[in-house]
Protein backbone atom coordinates (compact mmCIF):
# COMPACT_ATOMS: atom_id res chain seq x y z
CA UNK A 1 0.00 0.00 0.00
CA UNK A 2 1.02 3.62 -0.25
CA UNK A 3 -0.08 6.35 2.55
CA UNK A 4 -1.02 9.88 1.51
CA UNK A 5 -2.84 13.08 2.80
CA UNK A 6 -5.20 15.43 1.08
CA UNK A 7 -3.40 18.12 3.64
CA UNK A 8 -2.48 21.08 1.12
CA UNK A 9 -4.26 19.54 -1.76
CA UNK A 10 -5.84 21.55 -4.04
CA UNK A 11 -8.95 21.02 -7.01
CA UNK A 12 -7.73 19.78 -10.41
CA UNK A 13 -10.08 21.61 -12.92
CA UNK A 14 -10.50 18.81 -15.92
CA UNK A 15 -13.73 17.93 -18.23
CA UNK A 16 -14.60 14.74 -16.56
CA UNK A 17 -14.18 14.82 -12.40
CA UNK A 18 -16.09 12.70 -10.29
CA UNK A 19 -18.25 13.76 -6.99
CA UNK A 20 -21.49 13.69 -5.72
CA UNK A 21 -22.09 17.57 -6.18
CA UNK A 22 -20.93 20.32 -8.44
CA UNK A 23 -18.50 21.84 -6.37
CA UNK A 24 -14.21 21.62 -6.91
CA UNK A 25 -13.18 18.45 -4.79
CA UNK A 26 -9.30 19.10 -3.66
CA UNK A 27 -7.53 15.85 -4.86
CA UNK A 28 -4.09 14.14 -4.83
CA UNK A 29 -2.86 12.01 -8.04
CA UNK A 30 -0.93 8.86 -8.09
CA UNK A 31 -0.04 6.50 -11.07
CA UNK A 32 -0.12 2.92 -11.53
CA UNK A 33 0.23 -0.02 -13.93
CA UNK A 34 -2.33 -2.06 -14.50
CA UNK A 35 -1.32 -5.97 -13.71
CA UNK A 36 -4.26 -7.85 -15.49
CA UNK A 37 -7.68 -6.54 -17.02
CA UNK A 38 -8.99 -5.47 -13.69
CA UNK A 39 -7.94 -4.06 -10.15
CA UNK A 40 -9.92 -3.68 -6.64
CA UNK A 41 -8.67 -0.43 -5.37
CA UNK A 42 -9.47 0.37 -1.67
CA UNK A 43 -8.66 4.21 0.05
CA UNK A 44 -8.65 3.34 3.60
CA UNK A 45 -8.82 6.70 5.82
CA UNK A 46 -5.89 6.78 8.35
CA UNK A 47 -7.04 9.74 10.11
CA UNK A 48 -9.06 13.09 9.62
CA UNK A 49 -7.22 16.32 9.55
CA UNK A 50 -10.58 18.79 10.40
CA UNK A 51 -13.58 16.28 10.21
CA UNK A 52 -15.33 13.03 8.87
CA UNK A 53 -13.76 11.99 5.52
CA UNK A 54 -15.07 9.97 3.14
CA UNK A 55 -12.34 9.01 0.44
CA UNK A 56 -13.14 8.23 -2.98
CA UNK A 57 -11.46 7.75 -6.36
CA UNK A 58 -11.07 8.29 -9.80
CA UNK A 59 -8.92 6.68 -12.42
CA UNK A 60 -8.29 7.86 -16.01
CA UNK A 61 -6.20 7.30 -18.88
CA UNK A 62 -2.62 8.24 -18.59
CA UNK A 63 -3.01 12.00 -20.17
CA UNK A 64 -2.06 14.51 -18.00
CA UNK A 65 -3.14 17.06 -20.47
CA UNK A 66 -6.26 16.17 -21.13
CA UNK A 67 -7.68 12.72 -18.96
CA UNK A 68 -10.27 10.36 -19.86
CA UNK A 69 -12.38 8.93 -16.86
CA UNK A 70 -12.19 4.72 -16.71
CA UNK A 71 -13.62 4.40 -13.57
CA UNK A 72 -15.49 6.76 -10.68
CA UNK A 73 -15.89 5.12 -7.27
CA UNK A 74 -18.93 5.49 -4.90
CA UNK A 75 -17.13 4.82 -1.85
CA UNK A 76 -13.16 3.75 -0.81
CA UNK A 77 -13.48 0.56 -2.21
CA UNK A 78 -14.28 0.04 -5.99
CA UNK A 79 -13.34 -3.06 -8.37
CA UNK A 80 -12.34 -1.09 -11.99
CA UNK A 81 -12.72 -3.80 -14.99
CA UNK A 82 -11.64 -2.95 -18.83
CA UNK A 83 -7.90 -2.01 -17.81
CA UNK A 84 -5.32 -2.87 -20.21
CA UNK A 85 -2.23 -5.01 -19.44
CA UNK A 86 1.25 -3.16 -18.73
CA UNK A 87 -0.57 0.19 -18.94
CA UNK A 88 -0.26 2.62 -16.50
CA UNK A 89 -3.02 4.98 -15.22
CA UNK A 90 -3.59 7.80 -13.03
CA UNK A 91 -5.62 7.76 -9.82
CA UNK A 92 -7.49 10.58 -8.37
CA UNK A 93 -8.34 10.98 -4.40
CA UNK A 94 -10.79 12.98 -3.14
CA UNK A 95 -13.36 13.42 -1.06
CA UNK A 96 -16.80 14.70 -1.47
CA UNK A 97 -16.98 16.82 1.66
CA UNK A 98 -13.72 18.18 0.75
CA UNK A 99 -12.14 17.53 4.68
CA UNK A 100 -8.56 16.58 4.50
CA UNK A 101 -7.71 13.91 5.33
CA UNK A 102 -4.62 10.98 5.64
CA UNK A 103 -5.11 7.60 3.97
CA UNK A 104 -3.48 4.54 2.68
CA UNK A 105 -4.02 2.86 -1.24
CA UNK A 106 -4.28 -0.53 -1.96
CA UNK A 107 -4.24 -1.54 -5.84
CA UNK A 108 -4.78 -5.31 -6.02
CA UNK A 109 -4.38 -6.65 -9.04
CA UNK A 110 -7.15 -9.77 -10.12
CA UNK A 111 -6.19 -12.53 -12.39
CA UNK A 112 -7.33 -11.94 -15.57
CA UNK A 113 -8.67 -15.96 -15.92
CA UNK A 114 -9.32 -16.76 -12.34
CA UNK A 115 -9.51 -20.82 -11.87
Amino acid sequence: FTSGTLAGSTYTAFLTPCGNSSGNRNDVWYRFTAVGNQATITINSTGTLGGTAAPRFQITDNNCTSPTTVYCSNNNIGTVTGLSNGTQYLLRVYCNNNQMTTFNICVQSLPDNPL
